[in-house]
């Protein structure tokens, strides 16, 4: 068996563990508890995806143009962290 297969065998093998022994522990959980650690799991996922992260979104660039000559950057800056009414 050459090292590579070898690798992923023994991956394999400690997650389906691993998945074996979770799904016994939620199984002993009562009711309540288990859609506690479901919503936690749907956290933990959430909390992953976050941390994936991906491509930055510049949709917004442009966004605030027609207010320019009303604000500038370092007032807006200074704004930000409270509500701003533009309209």
């Amino acid at each position: 068996m050459n090292e590579k297969i070898k690798q992923n065998f023994i991956i394999y093998w400690i997650s389906l563990t691993n998945m074996e022994t979770l799904e016994e522990t939620i199984r002993q959980l009562p009711l309540e508890l288990k859609q506690e650690a479901m919503d936690f799991i749907q956290f933990l996922l959430n909390k992953y995806d976050k941390k994936k992260g991906g491509k930055l979104s510049l949709d917004w660039a442009g966004g605030l143009r027609e207010y320019r000559d009303q604000f500038t950057s370092l007032e807006l800056q200074e704004k930000s962290p409270k509500q701003v009414s533009l309209v």
